[in-house]
């Protein structure tokens, strides 16, 4: 995480996929915004997030089609 990361404050989470390569950015509107890509064929699945050794909330989390994206 960036210097100064709060991990006490609510933050946002965006993924965005291109073919095989999908975006992951931690705050995408902030000055800081924290950005990972990973590649990798993915024919089905399901939506979910999950933590490791740690605790999370989420809430108001919203899955839409590319098309539908503000950008």
């Amino acid at each position: 995480m960036p210097a100064g990361f709060d991990k006490t404050q609510p933050h946002s989470l965006d993924c965005s996929k291109d073919g095989s390569t999908y975006t992951l950015t931690l705050d995408k509107d902030s000055s800081n915004p924290v950005n990972g890509q990973r590649t990798f064929s993915l024919t089905n699945g399901q939506v979910g997030l999950v933590v490791v050794d740690t605790m999370a909330s989420y809430s108001n989390l919203t899955v839409e089609p590319k098309t539908y994206m503000k950008k």
